[in-house]
């Protein structure tokens, strides 16, 4: 017995012994039973035939036969009539079979969530008051999150769609819509049994599968093996959610098909009064992990610090305090101390756990600080000046977050603690030989810092530098920014407030200085200090600033990217043997001889030659970034996917004037985060949240 009918089985055991022992909250008449079906089939047929229509119009667009910018993955904002009529088939369907007088069905359905709050509004009450704000809530509801699902599973992109990437596409676009409908049928056969037999209005048929579902599941799996068997550069251009036959196979088949099929139809018998989200625990990708990402940071201003990747699978948890329509959920640090991913730690032994946000820790510590840490030690090496960044919480998070979009703003409070680097190409301590990163075990030896040599449990991968871990920090002596660099920045899955160019060091226009009054603070206007305390944006304890590296002080603005570049200047210098993992260089070089010096410690003894060339990076003026959000992602236990959350801020100088000079600060500082989140329910942290109502929560 495989995995999965393993699964199945005990799936339905669970459902078996749930409606052999719950006590009916009521028993139903005829027509409440009928209700409940028609509703319940009305919205499987408008979900088929809706991720249907998507798929077909992904077809049209790529051949040509509909505009390009058609917008095919909302069934509502298509061209035509066609889903216009199965919206409106749908809805009379179910108003038919539902008098206003079965107000024991009515009562089921509460509240309208997220994306669709407003929606239930209009009548008596904010809430549910008849069948027409329930039909009109449960088809949008279907509109909002088949629309997530296709965003994730289909891609947006349309460039360069080669037949093969094509075929893979209309592919998953046929299969998920079949999967997501067999989801509907198994679970609504299930209820309906169970709604004749007068088992009460409460929805039981959260796991049930009578086999079916598995076997959809893997003729899935099978039709993606058949048809999405094409390179990596194809599959990337679609921004489908993976890369590989295997990520496809995860992402279409259990986070967007399951999850939107379980979801929904859950939602066709009930609608809970209250929000049932309560907690999200969140992974960074970087580099070329689960697919190519977006994350990367932008230090300094001379371009030298640009383009640099952040920490792959660092994982990290928020608990939310949602309102009853999970629309404004409170965002707070969740430091689950009794994980492996733990990202609060003793100062005075970071191998123990610990729940105080940058305070005293009685039970954990002894009495003794406890650090809740951004993410693990950062490596950074720019021009020929390396440093590892150590970046501290120094309050808990202060954001709101919209459970139905996954959109979400909030403020961090950070000390960006800077330490001079290892070497080049070690900029930090890292963790080798751990076999499974945060399982909590202690496989890896720390190499370097101040732990040097002993046992660690690896917490991310820099994808040039290595694994490292909160117990493998840099040796204090080696701190160049006191208490570090002090931080507030705004971190947004929509668009960052702009910087622009409008101090004045000297007669140099500028981004960043540093507030006169604290100079450990970057910042970009006066009023940023005042609100601090702070004196005036006047400081600059670095060297002189610019607005960019650029010779002419001219920053050409790349078309339809967030960054530039300095066209008038000759190309950097790198050693060819090393790059960055995004193809970028990363040790710089004027001759031959600057790669040979560094030999030892390039792969195989071998840096490459001083031939790899590329145009210095700048920021355009002003300076933004825009960020997505969405619903779903790859996994099993996801239940957001595709966040991308940018900040930009400034930061001030450190102590080390060769590395304020080799990135340029005081400057500006951009971070792109490509972020996925499981968003788990708020009576059990363990269990995925199932939008839009959450019906699968304890």
């Amino acid at each position: 017995m495989n995995k999965r009918t393993r699964c199945t089985c005990v799936a339905m055991v669970m459902t078996a012994i749930i409606v052999a022992t719950t006590s009916p909250t009521s028993a139903q008449s005829v027509a409440e039973a009928e209700c409940r079906d028609a509703i319940a089939k009305s919205l499987i047929k408008y979900t088929s035939a809706s991720l249907k229509t998507i798929a077909a119009c992904y077809v049209k667009r790529t051949a040509g036969k509909v505009p390009p910018d058609e917008e095919c993955n909302d069934p509502l904002l298509m061209s035509g009539t066609k889903m216009s009529r199965a919206y409106d088939r749908a809805s009379r369907t179910m108003l038919a079979a539902c008098p206003a007088d079965l107000v024991g069905v009515l009562a089921q359905y509460a509240r309208c969530p997220s994306p669709r709050s407003s929606l239930d509004d209009d009548g008596a009450t904010v809430g549910i008051d008849d069948f027409y704000e329930a039909t009109d809530c449960l088809l949008n509801l279907v509109a909002s999150l088949v629309d997530g699902a296709t965003d994730v599973a289909l891609g947006m992109t349309e460039e360069d769609v080669t037949a093969g990437a094509a075929t893979c596409r209309k592919t998953i676009g046929k299969a998920l819509a079949k999967y997501t409908t067999t989801v509907g049928k198994v679970r609504r056969k299930c209820q309906s049994a169970a709604d004749q037999a007068g088992e009460g209005v409460s929805y039981g048929c959260v796991y049930y599968d009578d086999g079916r579902i598995a076997a959809g599941r893997t003729s899935l799996e099978d039709a993606i093996a058949r048809h999405c068997d094409v390179p990596l550069a194809e599959l990337a251009r679609l921004d489908m959610c993976g890369q590989s036959v295997e990520q496809l196979q995860e992402c279409v088949g259990g986070s967007v098909g399951g999850r939107l099929g379980a979801g929904l139809i859950a939602a066709a018998y009930e609608l809970p009064d209250t929000c049932k989200l309560g907690h999200v625990a969140y992974l960074l990708n970087a580099g070329n992990g689960r697919k190519k990402t977006v994350t990367n940071i932008d230090i300094g201003y001379n371009g030298l610090g640009h383009d640099a990747d952040l920490v792959d699978g660092f994982e990290g948890a928020v608990d939310l305090a949602c309102d009853d329509d999970c629309l404004d959920c409170a965002v707070t640090l969740a430091p689950v101390k009794s994980q492996g991913n733990s990202f609060c730690r003793c100062d005075g032994d970071p191998t123990i756990h610990c729940d105080t946000i940058n305070g005293l820790d009685a039970d954990d510590c002894a009495g003794g600080g406890c650090t809740c840490f951004a993410m693990p030690p950062l490596p950074v090496s720019a021009a020929d000046a390396p440093a590892c960044v150590v970046n501290k919480f120094t309050e808990d998070l202060d954001g709101i977050a919209d459970g139905g979009t996954g959109a979400v703003t909030t403020t961090v409070s950070d000390r960006a603690v800077v330490y001079l680097g290892i070497s080049q190409t070690q900029p930090c301590p890292v963790c080798l030989g751990d076999p499974t990163a945060n399982d909590g075990l202690r496989g890896g030896t720390c190499s370097g810092g101040a732990r040097d040599t002993l046992a660690c449990d690896s917490n991310a991968v820099s994808p040039d530098f290595g694994p490292v871990s909160y117990e493998c920090l840099p040796q204090a002596a080696t701190n160049i920014s006191g208490a570090g660099l002090l931080v507030t920045l705004g971190l947004t899955s929509v668009a960052s407030p702009t910087i622009g160019a409008d101090l004045l060091d000297g007669a140099s226009p500028v981004f960043c200085l540093q507030c006169s009054g604290d100079t450990s603070i970057g910042c970009s206007s006066d009023a940023e200090c005042a609100a601090l305390g702070a004196g005036t944006c006047s400081a600059n304890t670095g060297p002189p600033a610019h607005a960019n590296g650029c010779s002419d002080g001219v920053c050409t603005a790349a078309a339809g990217a967030h960054t530039g570049t300095c066209d008038a200047d000759l190309p950097d210098s790198f050693c060819d043997g090393l790059l960055r993992s995004n193809g970028r260089g990363l040790l710089p070089c004027i001759a031959q001889g600057d790669c040979d010096a560094l030999d030892a410690d390039c792969p195989g003894g071998d840096c490459g030659s001083c031939a790899h060339l590329q145009l210095r990076a700048c920021y355009p003026d002003p300076l933004q970034a825009v960020g997505t959000h969405g619903i779903y992602g790859p996994g099993e236990e996801s239940g957001v996917y595709g966040t991308e959350l940018v900040s930009t801020f400034c930061v001030g100088a450190t102590a080390d004037a060769g590395i304020n000079a080799s990135v340029g600060l005081p400057g500006p500082q951009r971070l792109f985060l490509d972020t996925e989140f499981e968003s788990r329910c708020a009576s059990d942290p363990t269990v995925p949240f199932e939008a839009p109502g959450g019906s699968n929560c304890p």
